[in-house]
């Protein structure tokens, strides 16, 4: 490479980690000291290469001492305006010319990140539909939760405040209509007003938002929750100005208002077609997602000095957890973004004052686990991420430099109340003689609530859990039964059940196993009242009936049907967290014991109900009771608090405890995981009281005995492989059961990847009859039939024979077709063309063979096209898959890995996609299985 080419291409490298909030703070540029440390050529030979790239327009120059320097396009791309000079007296003449932000009040668009980047469309629009005469236009804004729909509101009626648009006394009035949507009338009453009389309860004359907003603006959050009869009440007010109380009849009055709506739905489903036509301004505002990397990174450095600021302290972040904030997958976009970060450092303040440390130090440890698994699961991402850390281990952000900006969007804020108790719980604490390590574990259980409410908000499942961790405590046939049932059922519901409803009813079912054994069963009553309330989850839980008695090979009686019927209704009203639940904490003797049972329960059911106090040898009894009465007063939810415990003193606990404190209290002694992990569910998912539970559970050995019972029950089941993932593992069982009535009764369907079933492999080996799809795992004498035969009649044949159902008339497969194969992909894949992505593979799929000097055969050409054809549509998908010791597979065939790379290339350019290494792997894998 010639001296100018690796230059440019450290320059190029050193640009690519600065943001627009870099330049803000003042980063200058880049200088030729920092290209000579990397390059090892000498800072004169650097400046006169430099002065060449500045002739060919490539380079950009700062003058000065040091002179800096900028890559021109990515600097274009960092300010997102053209730059026609290639030197500037000074980096302030580079921010004139190139009109960047500027804070002065009739520019507030202006502070917001990506301003000059994503957004800057979305802003001028906005811009006009405020300025535009004589009143202005009414304006839509969509998108998901947490893009800053209200933000925008706000800072819409300061720029016309500012700008002098509407006068000084002109307000911004908001409005949910989500409040109200269960009752239209009130939703008018609090819109329009009403006169004395209107209806039952209208004692007076009362002024409705839209007197309150004459002259301003109202903006109306979840606009789609405004009934159709709303909507059209609406109309006279936009097109006239006119509008009336509830009750009036002749008289109109008069308002002007401008109106901004806020949705999160598509608005031609979701509002009547004639009022979207009177709202002229439409913005959809993108996703997280759909953001640059460098204003997320901006948005995080922004949200950390915020929180610098409010605590009045120094913040150092780690690299890897800057990383992974840039990394996981943030389902509740800004907002989200902006709470998690929040909760990290109240994480960080505990031990900052705690530890009485020089700063707030954000590291690993403090992150949640979808946070820091997320940035595990975003290999590819991770490839293209270059920080200005590369040679820093930390960043530390200083309350000194930051600028605080709050707006309207305060749903998202939650640090005031966090920071809030932590000072006060923690003065409180201290006043009593805690240790700093008892006050840090009690408080941040109070920050796992916040945890909780984030959940609920955004809906995230931050409890990613591995089949492995559950198959320990329940059979694989029982939770691939209730999965195929749940599934189902969601269908019907018309509702998506977290990983916490498919564990959960799994425990169940393995506990009713028992029960019909022992020919126990529970006593429901007020069953015609449940059936009477609940038609459609006593709908799903007939059909979730049927399918594990046909799978597992069980009867189930009816008094089961009314309790997966409640389970079903109690999921439904999962969302809306109930605060009174019973609580359970775990004392036992040991360093760790007591917190590991907590954590696998918490973990498998995706709670926080269940706490922990481990008692070390040398910790006298009288300190243990204390810190419990401590623990249940901070835990304690208003229906008690179940105690779990080993043996000893502790047993005798309950009572005293209860006398303290006035709490409701009870023991189980001989504490374990498997009835710690009963208790959880029970508390969670039914109403009984702590009485009852304490009761339930003395009559219960849950879990145990289960894995000869369950092996005896189910001696066969068919194994579905495929290479990465389970995906196309489904879909040829749905294959195959829509082309085999046969093969669509009695028959226990197992999808899985070879991690899965190295995991459990002494099961599956020991049931499996059948091993079919794109991953043969040798098992001695089980059949194995590759994906192509299956879609072809004669592998279903072959299965059926196998398991006895009919007999098997070996027909000679003839060499598959083009369309054989594109019939196979149809089977295969979601939204891609199958003709399409085939074409694309086919000529790489025999430049690959050329090279390698290999012959063609069907088992190989179907494993290749189904799983590249798959991994194309992951990608376009941004997910990625993880692969083990991808440097080692690399190197030991590094020929094969780099015709690969040569002959992908030309399906990377078709799709736009980037295929990483752990993808190549794969499919190195692919050609060595044959």
């Amino acid at each position: 490479m010639k001296r100018k080419q690796k230059v440019f291409n450290a320059l190029k490298s050193l640009c690519e980690s600065i943001t627009i909030m870099d330049i803000r703070n003042g980063i200058q540029g880049i200088t030729t000291e920092n290209i000579s440390d990397i390059t090892q050529i000498s800072r004169n030979n650097v400046s006169f290469e430099l002065n060449t790239l500045i002739g060919e327009k490539k380079v950009i120059k700062i003058v000065g001492r040091p002179v800096y320097y900028f890559e021109k396009t990515q600097l274009e791309s960092i300010i997102s305006k053209k730059i026609n000079k290639t030197s500037f007296d000074s980096i302030d003449e580079l921010i004139v010319d190139t009109q960047k932000i500027k804070e002065t009040e009739n520019d507030l668009f202006e502070q917001m990140i990506g301003c000059y980047g994503s957004l800057q469309n979305h802003i001028k629009k906005l811009k006009a539909a405020v300025i535009y005469p004589p009143n202005g236009l009414h304006t839509m804004l969509v998108g998901p939760t947490g893009v800053g729909k209200s933000t925008f509101a706000e800072l819409m009626y300061k720029y016309a405040l500012v700008n002098k648009v509407i006068a000084e006394e002109g307000k911004l009035i908001v409005f949910n209509c989500a409040e109200y949507s269960e009752n239209p009338q009130l939703l008018m009453s609090q819109l329009f007003g009403y006169m004395k009389g209107a209806f039952t309860g209208a004692d007076s004359d009362k002024q409705g938002l839209i007197d309150k907003a004459n002259g301003g603006f109202l903006f109306l959050d979840e606009i789609h929750r405004l009934s159709p009869e709303g909507q059209e009440m609406l109309f006279t007010l936009i097109d006239k100005n006119l509008y009336r109380r509830l009750g009036e009849v002749e008289l109109h009055r008069i308002a002007k208002v401008r109106i901004i709506g806020a949705t999160t739905k598509k608005i031609d489903s979701s509002l009547l077609s004639t009022f979207i036509r009177r709202i002229p301004i439409v913005i959809n505002l993108p996703s997280l997602i759909e953001r640059t990397q460098n204003e997320r990174m901006d948005l995080i450095k922004q949200f950390i000095y915020n929180e610098s600021i409010r605590i009045n302290a120094d913040i150092r972040v780690d690299r890897q957890v800057i990383e992974s904030l840039l990394l996981y997958d943030c389902i509740g976009n800004i907002g989200q973004l902006k709470s998690d970060i929040q909760l990290v450092c109240a994480r960080g303040y505990l031990d900052y004052k705690v530890q009485n440390r020089d700063s707030v130090e954000i590291s690993i440890p403090l992150l949640p686990d979808y946070i820091y698994e997320g940035y595990f699961r975003s290999k590819k991402r991770s490839e293209s991420v270059k920080l200005d850390t590369e040679n820093q281990e930390a960043l530390l952000f200083s309350k000194e430099h930051g600028v605080l900006f709050e707006g309207l969007d305060d749903k998202y804020n939650i640090s005031k109340k966090v920071y809030k108790i932590i000072n006060e719980k923690l003065a409180s604490y201290s006043i009593e003689g805690c240790s700093p390590e008892v006050i840090n574990k009690i408080i941040d259980k109070d920050i796992h609530k916040y945890l909780w409410d984030l959940e609920q908000k955004f809906n995230i499942k931050y409890y990613t859990i591995q089949k492995e961790e559950i198959f320990k405590v329940i059979e694989p046939v029982i939770y691939y039964a209730v999965e195929n049932a749940l599934r189902k059922a969601e269908e019907i519901l018309e509702k998506n059940f977290n990983n916490k409803a498919y564990i959960a009813l799994s425990m169940h079912v393995s506990e009713l196993i028992k029960k019909i054994e022992d020919k126990r069963y529970n006593n429901i009553e007020d069953r015609k009242e449940i059936l009477t309330n609940y038609p459609q989850e006593y709908k799903a839980a007939q059909m979730i009936k049927q399918d594990l008695e046909r799978d597992l090979h069980i009867q189930i009686v009816e008094e089961e049907i009314i309790f997966i019927t409640m389970f079903l209704y109690a999921m439904n009203k999962e969302n809306n967290y109930d605060h009174s639940k019973i609580t359970i904490l775990i004392i036992c003797h040991g360093e760790n014991t007591a917190s590991s049972i907590a954590k696998v329960a918490n973990s498998l059911l995706g709670t926080n109900i269940c706490y922990s106090l481990d008692m070390p040898l040398d910790m006298k009894v009288g300190e243990a009771f204390q810190q419990a009465v401590d623990i249940v007063k901070s835990i304690n939810q208003g229906k008690g608090v179940l105690l779990m415990v080993d043996m000893g003193a502790l047993t005798t606990f309950s009572t005293f405890i209860t006398e303290k404190t006035g709490i409701q209290t009870a023991t189980i002694e001989m504490v374990s995981t498997p009835l710690v992990l009963e208790a959880v569910r029970k508390c969670l998912f039914s109403e009984c009281d702590l009485n009852v539970l304490c009761n339930d559970l003395k009559t219960i050995t849950p879990y145990r005995e289960r894995k000869k019972e369950c092996k005896r029950e189910f001696q066969q089941c068919v194994l579905v492989t495929c290479i990465t993932g389970i995906g196309t593992a489904k879909k040829i069982i749905s294959f195959i059961k829509q082309n085999s009535e046969l093969l669509d009764q009695n028959i226990m369907y197992i999808p899985l990847n070879e991690r899965e079933y190295l995991s459990k492999m002494e099961y599956y080996k020991n049931n499996a009859v059948a091993v079919i799809g794109t991953l043969d795992l040798k098992i001695e004498n089980v059949p194995y039939i590759p994906t192509d035969e299956i879609i072809e009649e004669n592998g279903v044949k072959r299965l059926e024979s196998i398991l006895g159902l009919q007999e098997y008339n070996n027909k000679e497969i003839t060499q598959l077709t083009d369309s054989d194969i594109i019939h196979i992909l149809g089977v295969t894949l979601v939204f891609l063309n199958p003709q399409k992505i085939y074409n694309a593979l086919k000529t790489r799929y025999y430049s690959i063979l050329n090279e390698l000097n290999s012959v063609d055969n069907d088992k190989l050409k179907t494993k290749f096209f189904i799983h590249c054809s798959c991994m194309v549509e992951r990608l376009i998908k941004n997910e990625s898959i993880y692969y083990q010791n991808t440097n080692q597979k690399i190197k030991e065939y590094i020929k094969l890995y780099n015709i690969l790379c040569f002959n992908f290339e030309e399906i990377e350019e078709i799709f736009g996609i980037s295929i990483p290494d752990t993808e190549i792997c794969y499919i190195i894998d692919l050609f060595n299985t044959l």
